[in-house]
């Protein structure tokens, strides 16, 4: 029903309940009224409708988007044809991946930059699938804002239109970088267990504990320890069984009822190799259960313990043949306890043969030992006893009673046994009757020490070995110490002593010289022998080969002396001579020594065939007058020719007499310069050098000269007009530019480019107010003063100033050097704080001086693309730039506060990180049309950081700043606590 319908009916029912007659009532009026009035309620009730439905659907988008930025996942979108721009991504890719949204609505390639290029291809490839099947997910490293690369699980959805047309793609991407950590570490236990398990050196197997007892695993080794595949075990049930000596069998699977009963059990039997031999295996056995207590599981581990059985089995025979030969052993064995009562445990049954006394003597008494060891030997020996405990074993000689009541001399030697944990548990000892060679050895002591004596004081090492077979050191003296370091044992204990200490490149000749020892009996042999500091001496070894009675030989005796002074000294003359040998050879000029008889001693090569060509080289021995003879008689001197034996006369007086320099023309055209002089012997040396070449440049030398000279004039004078005009030149220009033309990079034509510059604007505020009381004088100096002062600070940060407008400076940085746009940038605030401070010490002056208002500086600073170069014309240029940049550079300097710093925003993002600035209202400047962003330059952070208003610490994913100034303490304190909590957590 339409509002007009409701309007006629509504009319009706009025004009029914009121009591208004007929003729009196307008019906159309009326229902007009109502029909407008419906339509006007249902506008409204629409309007509200439509209000509640836009706030229904705000409320929905704000959840969606605060659903999307707390998901993990980021979700995306982007048009399924044409350019596949991005349609959307969730807020949450900024916790996610460090990004903005904008870095991917705006970028079409964002996605292919970041997937790791190891995995493009693999990712690309999956994808070219994607269309066919609607739906697709893949995995692949991509890099996050930071730079690092986390792994994520990519899933997208096709979305087509009611036609089926391609519309839309959406995804979303999933960190999963802890899942993939996760898989590669239990890949790398695995492969780690496995590669454990390959070089274990037991068999590690396991089987089913009930049922058909099937076996689970076995490791890969028990194919190089048994011979076996890991499948002949794992498929063959009765494996084990067929392995097992038939002997052991039934007893090893008898002693299993104590696997079930323990829970572990170890055996040992025999098991066959797949080469059909028998080994010993160690099968340790782990019985695993189930959560309920049930037997589950089998675990166990064969070792190859063969080897071991073997040596138990060689002991054991080796301990029969103990028992036996203990009997006929000429020393008694005797053993007792370490510690508590020292009890004796065990003696060889020889006791009684050697000393008389049945065993039981000394196993039934602790005290049997005390008791025989002679009362003038007991304590020295007690007191030796203390070193037992520390060594491990000792020796001793003393006096003890026989059965018969006589003393006898024995050797005692006693060896500590410890158990397992390092404790003392038994003490093994051995007696040796040593009468007969104590009485020998007394009688030797005597004429031992006179022989020591004797050899320690020799200068010359003496030893001896066996003529044949090992050749085994039989002496040595004592001095062998003093004269090469070594202890006597070291000798006589090493068969190699010698051989280990020749040097490696003498030991094959001496060895093979040693066969004239044997033929002549005697030999003498210098060689290298190493020290024991590791140094090496020359030693002349002189050797005599003693036979015995039937020519045989028996023993060599040898000494050592060490030579090596006199070696060094004959090593050193021949080098010397070599080297005499190899300089003079090496030297392009004639060189030549006679002795005081004038006769050669020795020339080179090069002195023959520059004095003599054809007659070769003079041969040592030569008497001077002799050469110079032939030579002149050969015609080979010019001077000499008519005139021979006149011009040996003057040559030989100079030769004897020798003076300055002198030249000799040569027949052949050559001119040769002769530089003679006297040695302390006596003798001449003289060096021959060939000077035709220069002797020909002379000539040409000498005719150019006075040209040269004449030019050198001319040019003397041009330069220094050059250098006086260019210093001027340089006054009217940048030092850089300057620079640049005079050295040639910077050509002078007009040209320019376009860079990115920082550009510098500063002016005196209320010049012309400031200055209406002084004189033309004065404010010349003064203006001239500020402007250099200015200029200096100027060019020692680097800028290159453009022009003076008046009191106001233009310059810029990054033109015609640069070192980069955020150095440039960093330089020109680093100025124009350098500037300001250098005004306030301006300013103190001139109040000294009587100036009321001393000039106050405002300075803009803007960063941006520029045009500089050359401009005007051929005849007229000036490097300049220009640009909006700059003008906006200007606009803000205008703007800047008395003594301030005003720069851009451009600027600001180039030196937030080393400067403190505070953002101000955005300023409107002419010819610009939207609000400047600018920033006053307020300190340096070092500066700051310096007297000690901030703090800074900055390392990898960590950036902190404290303004001391600004800082509400106890709120940054709690903030720092609070951060300090999530790091822990």
């Amino acid at each position: 029903m339409t509002a007009k319908e409701y309007a006629k009916n509504a009319t009706a029912a009025l004009l029914h309940i009121l009591p208004i007659p007929l003729d009196e009532f307008d019906d159309d009026g009326t229902a007009a009224i109502i029909e407008q009035a419906i339509r006007e309620a249902t506008r409204e009730r629409g309007r509200k409708v439509a209000q509640q439905l836009e706030a229904a659907q705000a409320a929905a988008q704000q959840r969606l988007e605060r659903l999307l930025s707390s998901s993990p996942a980021v979700i995306y979108s982007f048009k399924a044809t044409g350019d596949f721009a991005p349609t959307f991504v969730s807020e949450n890719i900024r916790t996610v991946f460090g990004y903005a949204p904008d870095e991917y609505l705006e970028n079409p390639s964002f996605w292919r930059d970041r997937v790791h290029p190891d995995d493009l291809a693999r990712v690309e490839e999956a994808i070219s699938k994607f269309f066919q099947n609607g739906t697709h997910t893949v995995e692949y490293r991509f890099r996050r804002k930071d730079g690092s690369y986390c792994w994520v699980n990519d899933e997208q959805q096709l979305i087509r239109d009611k036609k089926g047309q391609l519309l839309e793609i959406v995804g979303s991407w999933s960190d999963i970088t802890a899942r993939k950590a996760a898989e590669e570490a239990k890949a790398a236990a695995h492969t780690r267990l496995s590669r454990l398990l390959g070089s274990s050196p037991a068999v590690i197997y396991s089987y089913k504990a009930t049922g058909d007892f099937a076996p689970t695993f076995v490791s890969d080794n028990i194919q190089a320890m048994l011979g076996y595949e890991p499948r002949e075990y794992l498929q063959n049930a009765d494996f084990w069984r067929r392995c097992v000596h038939p002997d052991e069998l039934a007893a090893v699977e008898a002693e299993s009822v104590e696997l079930f009963m323990k829970g572990r059990h170890t055996v040992e039997y025999r098991f066959l190799r797949k080469d059909g031999t028998w080994c010993w295996v160690n099968d340790e056995q782990h019985l695993v259960r189930d959560a309920d207590g049930q037997p589950l599981e089998i675990v166990g581990s064969w070792s190859d313990i063969t080897e071991r059985k073997r040596a138990e089995e060689a002991v054991a025979a080796a301990q029969a043949r103990v028992e036996y030969l203990l009997t006929c052993v000429p020393a008694v064995i005797y053993s007792f306890k370490a510690t508590g009562d020292y009890w004796p445990t065990f003696i060889s049954p020889n006791v009684k043969d050697l000393l008389g006394y049945e065993r039981e003597e000394y196993l039934e008494s602790p005290d049997f030992w005390r008791n025989r060891v002679h009362p003038g030997d007991l304590p020295r020996v007690e007191n030796d006893y203390a070193r037992l405990f520390e060594e491990g074993r000792i020796a001793n000689e003393y006096r003890f009673r026989k059965k018969d009541g006589n003393y006898c001399w024995i050797s005692d030697d006693l060896q500590l046994q410890r158990n397992a944990e390092g404790d003392p548990i038994e003490v093994v000892g051995a007696w040796n009757d040593i009468t007969s060679r104590k009485q020998i050895s007394e009688a030797l002591v005597a004429a031992q020490d006179r022989l020591v004596r004797v050899l320690s004081s020799a200068p010359a090492v003496i030893y001896s070995f066996k003529a044949t077979g090992d050749y085994a050191p039989i002496i040595i003296s004592e001095n062998i110490k003093s004269l090469l370091g070594y202890e006597p044992y070291e000798y006589l204990e090493h068969a190699d002593f010698w051989r280990d200490r020749v040097h490696p490149d003498d030991l094959a000749w001496v060895e093979s010289e040693s066969v004239h020892l044997y033929k002549k009996g005697r030999h003498t042999v210098e060689y290298r022998f190493r020290k024991k500091d590791g140094a090496y001496c020359w030693v002349n070894d002189e050797q005599q080969l003693v036979r015995d009675k039937d020519g045989q030989p028996l023993e060599v005796i040898g000494s050592w002396s060490d030579v090596t002074a006199r070696k060094h000294a004959e090593i050193v003359s021949q080098r010397s001579d070599q080297r005499l040998t190899d300089a003079i050879e090496s030297i392009s000029e004639g060189f030549s020594l006679y002795d005081a008889e004038d006769r050669l001693i020795v020339c080179n090569s090069a002195y023959g065939e520059l004095l003599y060509p054809g007659l070769g080289t003079p041969a040592p021995g030569t008497p001077y007058e002799k050469l110079i003879r032939n030579a002149a008689e050969q015609g080979l001197v010019k001077d000499a020719k008519g005139r021979v034996e006149e011009w040996i006369a003057e040559r030989l007086a100079r030769h004897r007499q020798p003076g300055p320099p002198h030249v000799q023309q040569r027949a052949n055209g050559r001119w040769i310069q002769i530089n003679e002089r006297k040695t302390t012997e006596g003798g001449i040396v003289a060096v021959y050098t060939n000077i035709t070449q220069l002797k020909r440049a002379e000539e040409k030398i000498r005719k150019a000269k006075s040209r040269v000279e004449r030019a050198n004039a001319l040019v003397t004078e041009k330069n220094r007009t050059l250098v006086n005009l260019s210093n001027k030149l340089s006054k009217y220009l940048s030092p850089q530019v300057y620079s640049s033309i005079f050295a040639g990079t910077q050509d002078v034509r007009i040209a320019s480019s376009r860079k990115k510059l920082t550009i510098f604007f500063s002016d005196i505020a209320d010049f012309t107010e400031t200055t209406d009381d002084l004189e033309s004088e004065e404010l010349t100096a003064m203006l001239n003063h500020y402007l250099t002062e200015m200029t200096k600070i100027a060019l020692a940060h680097g800028a290159t100033v453009d022009k003076y407008i008046g009191d106001a400076i233009l310059a810029f940085f990054g033109d015609p050097e640069t070192k980069g746009v955020k150095e440039d940038a960093m330089a020109c605030v680093n100025m124009a704080i350098a500037m300001q401070r250098r005004m306030w010490d301006l300013q103190t002056e001139w109040r000294d001086k009587g100036l009321q208002k001393p000039f106050q500086l405002r300075i803009g600073i803007n960063t941006g693309y520029c045009t500089v170069g050359n401009f005007g014309s051929e005849d007229r240029m000036e490097y300049t730039i220009i640009g909006s940049e700059v003008n906006l550079a200007s606009r803000l300097q205008s703007h800047a506060q008395l003594g301030g710093i005003l720069m851009s925003h451009a600027t600001y993002s180039l030196v937030k990180d080393r400067v403190v600035a505070e953002e101000r209202e955005p300023i409107r400047a002419k010819g610009i049309a939207k609000p400047v962003r600018n920033y006053q330059v307020l300190e340096r952070i070092d500066d700051m950081i310096g007297h000690g208003k901030a703090i800074r610490e900055e390392q990898e994913g960590l950036r902190i700043f404290l303004d001391l100034q600004k800082l509400d303490k106890k709120s940054a304190v709690q903030t720092l606590e609070g951060i300090i909590a999530r790091l822990k957590s």
